[in-house]
């Protein structure tokens, strides 16, 4: 009695025929391959013209969906951050300066849970925007000259790069605090 060999559709076999090429695939596989190869010539073709033929993968629409969903709240996030700032910056040479000792880190950490691994844009966007809102501030509403009002921006948008600095370091410090373990 002859032993039948199961059959396998196209989309198997084109899954198959990369590591056929390769040489990475199993017996098994190799023999399903060679079988369906000898009666289907779409799929003989594939197999011989190498694997630079296969045809790429389409990402899936609900990965699509993902991304732009991801890329959405990433905006929002930064614009929200890029308020604070600004906002922030507004409150400088105030009496109510002394809030940004709280706002700054707090959109450091902010910034680092939002970006994480280029955290440090949380930082240059925090000085560089404060040393706008700052300049903005004193030239127009105080009436300062443009140098007297650089010289006066500059510092302060240093002490809150730092500052954000410091979230930075205490979102890092939260991040690892609440990670979850991948378990066995």
């Amino acid at each position: 009695m002859s032993e039948r060999q199961p059959h396998i559709g196209c989309g198997a076999c084109q899954d198959l025929i990369p590591l056929v090429q390769d040489g990475v695939a199993s017996t098994e596989s190799r023999q399903l391959v060679a079988g369906h190869t000898a009666q289907c010539p779409q799929c003989r073709a594939l197999l011989a013209a190498g694997s630079s033929s296969v045809p790429p993968v389409a990402p899936a629409p609900e990965l699509l969906t993902v991304r732009r969903l991801r890329r959405q709240l990433l905006t929002g996030a930064l614009l929200i951050l890029l308020v604070g700032v600004l906002g922030g910056s507004l409150l400088t040479y105030s009496i109510d300066m002394f809030y940004n000792l709280l706002i700054m880190p707090a959109i450091g950490a902010a910034g680092y849970l939002v970006l994480r691994r280029q955290w440090y844009w949380s930082v240059a966007g925090a000085g560089l925007c404060s040393l706008v809102g700052v300049l903005c501030k004193l030239l127009l509403f105080d009436h300062s000259g443009p140098v007297a009002a650089l010289i006066a921006a500059v510092p302060m948008a240093i002490l809150y790069a730092a500052l954000a600095a410091v979230g930075c370091l205490i979102g890092f410090l939260l991040h690892f605090a609440f990670k979850k373990e991948d378990t066995p």
